[in-house]
């Protein structure tokens, strides 16, 4: 299953449907860890996604990969319920194929959700919360490719497109060729 989105808010129901799969692992790859309880009274909302994800008797494990904007709360919550996280900075200074070794095991099935802003927004200007210091899009393709070999991707969301905030269509762009690549290398590997 792929699903390309608007808000980040569609992971969970998404991440909902994965339950026929039996234990899951989910891995988030986000400017963001998306991890509060909740947010202005609301515990179903984009900034809280991979926490809800994480609550679901059927998911095992979830990591947070590219983060670097996040709260106290967040980091709190993402230890207390097991959660492992690498920092955008790690990825790019120590490399995607050890960032992904330590944050994300090795697992039977795997749900990943791609939000844009973990670009840079001098890659992708259009997600509605763009970061700077993010991933270049070779980076991120290098880190999908490292995740494919972590075990079978049953499903993923490409989210955060928001054409309004980018006219020249270069996120979408962005967004269209990481759903080609993550597919090729989803499908490079033997099952």
């Amino acid at each position: 299953m792929v699903a390309i989105g608007g808000d980040h808010s569609i992971s969970y129901p998404l991440g909902c449907g994965m339950e026929s799969f039996g234990r899951i692992d989910v891995v988030h790859v986000d400017a963001h860890a998306d991890f509060l309880d909740e947010l202005e009274g609301a515990r179903l909302t984009g900034a809280s996604q991979l926490r809800r994800l994480a609550e679901l008797p059927f998911v095992d494990n979830v990591a947070a990969l590219g983060i670097r904007n996040v709260d106290r709360e967040e980091v709190d919550g993402l230890r207390e319920l097991g959660g492992r996280w690498a920092t955008s900075h790690d990825a790019i200074e120590r490399g995607s194929a050890e960032v992904v070794r330590e944050t994300v095991p090795e697992a039977d099935s795997l749900y990943v959700s791609i939000d844009l802003d973990v670009l840079d927004s001098s890659v992708a200007p259009g997600p509605s919360l763009p970061e700077p210091g993010g991933l270049s899009y070779r980076e991120l393709r290098a880190l999908l490719a490292e995740v494919a070999r972590r075990g079978r991707v049953i499903g993923f969301d490409v989210v955060e497109l928001n054409p309004a905030r980018d006219p020249s269509g270069i996120t979408a762009r962005a967004a269209t060729w990481t759903v080609t690549h993550f597919l090729s290398e989803i499908f490079e590997q033997p099952r």
